[in-house]
């Protein structure tokens, strides 16, 4: 495995790149950016997108956020090229892991880029990739999984809860009778799950789906979280689900953590506001290729019975958004990037 670690000194306008990796020397790379007008043009992008989905007027709507998905492809192809450039070889495909499995990049980012979609860069976009907060918490979070078995995932033993505040019926529509029926799950739709409910689907889960606003921190509080011991490898598919808040000087914070520090193998979630269209395609289709053996090209043949990772089932799932770069390049994961149904 590798663990790149991200992160930028706005007064120097330096970007700051350590690569850790087993049996090699860390490597140290620090690189000239234009960081601060690239990060404002970054914050106007996605201030631009939350006005553009107040607009009732259908073509105007798609003629700003076509243009929006476009610009949104620019600026991630440009991360690359303009602050890695030729740095960008050292997030090439790492080896296998010990047990022949796909290898996968761990990335820490630092306080000041870690809203930016890195996963997204060309160099990443078809890799198994995962974000931890540090690099001991990936150890310890490491430890804990072996320890308790988590990487042994039943995809029958899932829960969902579905457009909890009743105000998502087409998100209802598409998922219910799936979840339901054919992947025959549990769960809580059209109204607010109680916080025992929500607690009992994330200990005695393994699979938790959430479709609904935000990040469900109204169902269960974060001191609620601090008791858990969350057994469910996570989709949070609520608009900022992902977003982690800076204050000073202070290391981001967010729920996407909260949910980490109680044990939670992998999290799925949703860095900035998208729509609701797309992000259930893109909920959909990482589902199907994660709980379900896809067709495997003839590069990609795997021992029989082998299932895709959750975070490739993501990089794949992104191309199915109509708007790719402004609504699919939001969804990222947190956590554990190998796992996989058993």
């Amino acid at each position: 495995s590798l663990a790149p670690s991200l992160t930028s000194q706005s007064e120097k306008e330096h970007l700051l790149l350590c690569v850790v990796g087993k049996n090699r020397e860390p490597l140290f790379v620090k690189s000239l950016i234009e960081g601060q007008a690239f990060l404002a043009r970054f914050s106007s992008m996605l201030a631009e997108s939350d006005d553009s989905m107040k607009l009732s007027e259908k073509r105007k709507w798609w003629s700003i956020r076509r243009k929006l998905n476009r610009q949104m492809k620019d600026f991630v192809s440009e991360l690359e090229t303009e602050w890695l450039g030729n740095h960008a070889e050292i997030f090439g495909p790492p080896p296998p892991t010990p047990g022949g499995t796909t290898g996968y990049h761990l990335l820490c980012v630092g306080r000041l880029v870690q809203h930016l979609p890195w996963e997204a860069m060309p160099v990443l976009q078809d890799q198994s990739v995962g974000r931890v907060p540090s690099l001991s918490f990936a150890v310890a979070h490491q430890l804990l999984q072996e320890a308790q078995k988590r990487w042994e995932l039943d995809p029958r033993l899932g829960y969902y809860v579905l457009n909890p505040r009743g105000d998502l019926p087409d998100t209802e529509k598409r998922f219910h009778g799936w979840f339901q029926k054919e992947l025959r799950w549990t769960g809580v739709v059209g109204h607010a799950p109680s916080s025992a409910q929500f607690s009992e689907a994330l200990q005695n889960h393994d699979v938790f789906v959430y479709c609904g606003h935000g990040t469900g921190r109204e169902f269960l509080s974060t001191d609620h979280f601090q008791l858990l011991s969350c057994q469910a490898t996570t989709l949070l598919m609520g608009c900022g689900s992902g977003r982690l808040v800076v204050g000073g000087a202070c290391d981001p914070a967010g729920m996407a953590l909260n949910y980490l520090l109680a044990g939670c193998p992998s999290l799925v979630a949703i860095l900035w506001d998208v729509t609701d269209g797309d992000i259930d395609r893109l909920s959909k289709s990482l589902l199907e290729q994660w709980l379900e053996e896809g067709e495997r090209g003839e590069e990609e043949e795997e021992e029989e019975g082998e299932r895709l990772p959750l975070s490739l089932a993501l990089a794949r799932a992104r191309s199915v958004c109509k708007l790719e770069g402004l609504n699919g390049y939001a969804a990222i994961l947190y956590g554990n990037p190998s796992i996989a149904v058993t």
